[in-house]
Formats: C-alpha cells, sequence, structure tokens
C-alpha cells in the first residue's frame, strides 16, 4: 500500500507539472509508466493473494484427510 501511495504522489506531481506547461510528452511518458507500475504492483498483489489462499485450500484438506 505504501508503494501504491508514493505512486499515487508521484501521478499527482506529475499532473501539476503538465498543468504548469512542462514538457507534455515526457510528462505524459513519465504518466503512463507510473499507472504501468501500478498494474504490475497490483498483479503481483493478486498473484501472492491467490498463493495465500491456495496454500490455505491445501492445508485444510490435509488437516480433514
Amino acid at each position: 500500500m505504501t508503494q501504491l501511495r508514493n505512486l499515487d504522489n508521484d501521478y499527482k506531481k506529475m499532473e501539476q507539472d503538465l498543468l504548469d506547461g512542462g514538457n507534455s510528452k515526457l510528462i505524459l511518458s513519465a504518466m503512463i509508466t507510473n499507472f504501468q507500475t501500478r498494474i504490475d504492483l497490483l498483479n503481483e498483489v493478486l498473484e501472492q493473494i491467490e498463493e495465500i489462499k491456495n496454500f490455505k485450500n491445501y492445508e485444510n484438506e490435509n488437516i480433514t484427510a
């Protein structure tokens, strides 16, 4: 969650830079990279959740067997 918060804060700064008339192509590219990083991070979290879920199911199967 800390990483997502940091990425969100960075994105807000980029939005302001864009509004202030910065190098729009460079800023937009950085914004896209920011979103891609968020997606990658969320995919990792989703994979971890699935692994934990599968592990718990496996444990429950062994306990009841």
